[in-house]
């Protein structure tokens, strides 16, 4: 009894599953043509639905576990069985925060039948940590996993006994710099996990270089940015500097500050008296005097081995005071060379006059957008009679460097007021006079533009050349008799969205330009750095809005938009089309694509999303057609019927008809157009169209409803279906059941068949061809001529059968041994019976083995119809 009960569960077993699917990497792979699945949205949405999967139609049995409808997961198999026992594997784990937060990953089978998720510990540096909450987001297909620790380097995640190794996001830098003349370091980027600095350079002693390391003051909690205090880098020296984040030191990201003592400016003093003078310039510091307050590392010499002794020195403000011996009589009083020493190693030095105009500092008063800036000079003997010019350097035509005197509009013992031109150099003013022959120059003022900022162009998400317009936007100064470059940088956006604008130059104090860095995003904010000043413009710079040029398809639903402007940052460009959101597969600057959603057919409506909440360039509402793609369609009789194709993303605003290689390309329409909810079927009709109803314009002829291997034609506003296997519409070809035969000297016979038309009709009766062939409406008789038969031929024909064959369009049906020649009269009822028993014989032989008993039972009805149509027609006597 056991083993017939075995048996009998075995057997049920094998009727039940009628199918195994294998499940290999993320695809199963079934070895049945048609599967029914359970899916549910995600884990907070667990209403199970079914989704049939038919093979029949598709290149092959394979369900892409990453692919299923609308992202939803798989719960379980109806009669496909799963047979390696839904064994959950993680494939790929996106590199999470340095901070912590969300950890994303894609996998499959994550969760058993209770819905509930697998237990997965996370390994971070030899601590464990399993307390999650993870939850499944069937919009963006990924396993979001919360709470995981901050950290940098590799991680493991743990899961079924298995182990995968992850990594947390490389750290970015995007800038590195000192902050003006400050002892600050700034650092911004992304993933900047408690960062270090090593510098090398003089730190105890000038001639002697080490390295420390420095950790950061402060560090934004996201991690995009840190502050260093580090008080060495105001002494005197070169100083190099290196970033090391997560024990590894960061490539391409360096600084070299270069601190040298200059002197700017210096006041003038009675040749009689002497007394004390003030310099002003950068880098003062000394280590003796960071460290005791000393001004030992401080030495000045001028000619005639005078000393200038140092009264007070303030770094910050770059300020020195000495007291300058008096001049004797014999002494040269003008353009005296006076020279600087620092930590007895870093010098600088400057022209010194007795009683000569003399520039402390110079400022800018006025702010115009054309013609002269008005600068206030402080200084002593500012009044001196012998002024002759106030000198500035300007660009002439050719950006040679010529000079410039500037109008005087007022002076004073202390302060003069003059007109600047706005494309003067910065960097340099002079005041000359003359002292009996000799000319006499001031010092070197230090002429500083405020930079005004009107307008910047928009550059490609390549990233190129923009150009900056403003007002005294100089990014040279001049240095002696040639320009250097002023410090300067341009940044534009912060946060999610940072891009610098490198190698930035200007001619003519008018134009900036620069090579913007790849970026995506609008109104952005601009921020320029130029010499002592920083101009920031709220929501002024753009990056170029996307732009589609065209579509590429093929047969899996894969789609690639090809344009401008998309970026290249997966995570800052998004696509939706209402309330569907299109996952992206892969981005660049200058393509896009992704799979088409099942639920997409006909015409779409997509906004092409680039940038960051607030700062988005749209491309809003772009038509994207879903081009249709056919896999299989069926065959139909020349009285026309319903064309039913298999596909997908088959759709109701399709154009369809059908084209054959005669007449002209409109081809034979498919209208009333329905579709099943998943767009993998379509069913139009098409109405027979005889060939006695062409006109003489030939428009018939395209409609006629015969042929073969007509081309599909299926288009939706221009776009046509793609067709992979080339797959050709056809109609039955013709059927011949059989004719009366020819009776005496009538010479006009009927043909009784189906899938008649007039395209391409011929007719033959064994070898004779019956002339004037023509299709009566129904598509399904024929009448024709044929000759005479000589009464002297009587015996050759006589008590004879002859084959008929009747060619429609290029297809050819054929019945053997059919058609007689009488001679002699018989009644209609022994001919109709000839012909009854003729007829159901040839179509039930052709039909033994091939059709079931019902579809039997519908031709013998089919068949009675069409004897009565004979019966109709041969309604008379026949006679000799």
């Amino acid at each position: 009894m056991k083993p017939l009960l075995f048996i009998f569960l075995f057997l049920y077993l094998i009727k039940t599953i009628s199918s195994f699917c294998t499940l290999k990497n993320s695809f199963l792979i079934c070895d049945d043509e048609l599967c029914n699945f359970q899916i549910f949205k995600d884990l907070s949405n667990t209403t199970l639905l079914n989704v049939e999967y038919n093979f029949k139609n598709l290149k092959s049995n394979t369900v892409d576990l990453f692919k299923i409808q609308d992202g939803y997961l798989l719960y379980d198999s109806n009669d496909c069985a799963i047979n390696n026992n839904f064994k959950g594997n993680i494939v790929s784990i996106e590199p999470p925060e340095t901070f912590g937060g969300k950890l994303k990953l894609i996998g499959f089978f994550l969760y058993d039948k209770q819905f509930n998720i697998k237990r997965i510990k996370f390994n971070y540096n030899g601590t464990y940590y399993s307390d999650f909450k993870i939850s499944y987001s069937n919009e963006i297909m990924q396993y979001e996993i919360e709470n995981i620790p901050e950290g940098c380097g590799s991680f493991e995640l743990l899961y079924e006994r298995k182990s995968f190794l992850g990594s947390y996001k490389k750290p970015i830098v995007k800038e590195f710099k000192r902050d003006e003349s400050s002892n600050k370091i700034i650092l911004t980027g992304t993933s900047l996990y408690k960062p270090k600095l090593k510098v090398t350079g003089p730190f105890n002693s000038y001639n002697e270089v080490t390295t420390l390391q420095f950790d950061s003051v402060s560090t934004d909690p996201r991690q995009e940015s840190a502050n260093f205090d580090i008080p060495q880098i105001l002494l005197c020296g070169v100083w190099n500097v290196a970033i090391e984040i997560c024990n590894s030191d960061v490539q391409d990201a360096t600084l070299e500050i270069i601190n040298e003592p200059k002197i700017e400016g210096i006041t003038s003093v009675s040749s009689k008296d002497g007394g004390n003078v003030t310099i002003n310039g950068k880098n003062f510091y000394s280590r003796t005097f960071e460290k005791s307050k000393s001004l030992s590392g401080y030495q000045i010499a001028l000619p005639y081995n005078k000393k200038c002794k140092i009264v007070e020195v303030v770094p910050e403000t770059g300020i020195i005071i000495c007291n300058i011996e008096p001049s004797k009589e014999n002494e040269k009083k003008k353009n005296l060379n006076l020279i600087l020493t620092i930590d007895e190693k870093y010098t600088t030095n400057i022209t010194f006059s007795y009683e000569s105009p003399s520039i402390s500092y110079v400022n800018q008063t006025s702010f115009p957008s054309i013609g002269e800036a008005q600068f206030t000079i402080f200084g002593k003997y500012l009044d001196d009679p012998s002024i002759t010019m106030v000198s500035v350097k300007i660009p002439d035509s050719k950006f040679n460097i010529i000079d410039h005197n500037c109008s005087i509009i007022s002076k004073e013992e202390n302060r003069m007021v003059v007109g600047v031109p706005l494309n003067a150099f910065p960097g340099y003013i002079v005041i000359v006079s003359k002292d009996e022959n000799e000319i006499v120059k001031s010092n070197v003022g230090f002429l500083s533009f405020l930079p005004i900022l009107k307008n910047i162009t928009t550059s490609n998400t390549t990233g190129q050349i923009i150009t900056i317009t403003g007002v005294s936007v100089h990014t040279n100064r001049i240095e002696g008799s040639s320009k250097v470059n002023l410090p300067i940088s341009i940044n534009v956006g912060g946060g999610e969205i940072f891009a610098k604008c490198k190698n930035p130059n200007s001619n003519d104090g008018v134009h900036i330009v620069c090579l913007m860095e790849p970026g995506v995003g609008k109104d952005l904010k601009l921020s320029v750095n130029i010499d002592k000043y920083t101009i920031i413009e709220q929501k002024m710079f753009s990056y170029n809005s996307p732009l589609i040029l065209k579509a590429e398809y093929n047969s899996s639903g894969y789609v690639t938009l090809l344009g401008e402007n998309f970026g290249r940052d997966p995570n800052k460009i998004s696509i939706e089309s209402g309330k569907t959101k299109i996952k992206l597969l892969n981005v660049n600057d200058s393509s896009l694509q992704f799979m088409i959603p099942q639920s997409f057919n006909g015409i779409n409506y997509l906004d092409i999303i680039v940038g960051v909440p607030d700062h988005q360039n749209i491309l809003k509402q772009y038509e994207f057609v879903v081009k249709p793609t056919i896999l299989n369609i069926n065959t139909i009789p020349t009285s026309g019927g319903e064309v039913t194709i298999y596909g997908n993303y088959l759709s109701t605003r399709a154009a369809i008809s059908f084209r054959a290689p005669r007449g002209t390309p409109a081809g034979i329409p498919c209208n009333n157009i329905t579709v099943n909810e998943d767009y993998t079927i379509l069913k139009c009709k098409v109405i027979g169209f005889s060939g006695q109803e062409i006109k003489q314009d030939g428009i018939g002829e395209r409609k006629t409803t015969s042929g073969y291997n007509h081309k599909i034609f299926m288009s939706i506003k221009g776009r046509n279906a793609i067709n992979p296997k080339n797959i050709t519409f056809s109609f039955y070809p013709p059927t011949v059941y059989g004719s009366p035969g020819k009776n005496g000297e009538n010479n006009l016979i009927t043909i009784i068949g189906e899938n008649f038309n007039r395209i391409g009709l011929k007719v033959f009766v064994g070898k004779e061809q019956c002339k004037w062939p023509n299709v009566l409406k129904g598509f399904d008789t024929i009448t024709c001529t044929i000759n005479s038969i000589d009464k002297k031929l009587k015996n050759e024909y006589q008590n004879k059968t002859f084959d008929i064959s009747v060619t429609v369009d290029g297809q050819t049906g054929f019945l053997k041994n059919n058609f007689t020649y009488n001679f002699k009269e018989v009644s209609y009822t022994k001919e109709s019976n000839k012909l009854s028993i003729t007829i159901p014989a040839i179509v039930i032989c052709g039909g033994v083995g091939l059709i079931t008993i019902g579809s039997i039972a519908i031709f013998k009805i089919n068949r009675m119809r069409r004897l009565k149509k004979i019966q109709e027609l041969l309604n008379k006597k026949v006679f000799l």
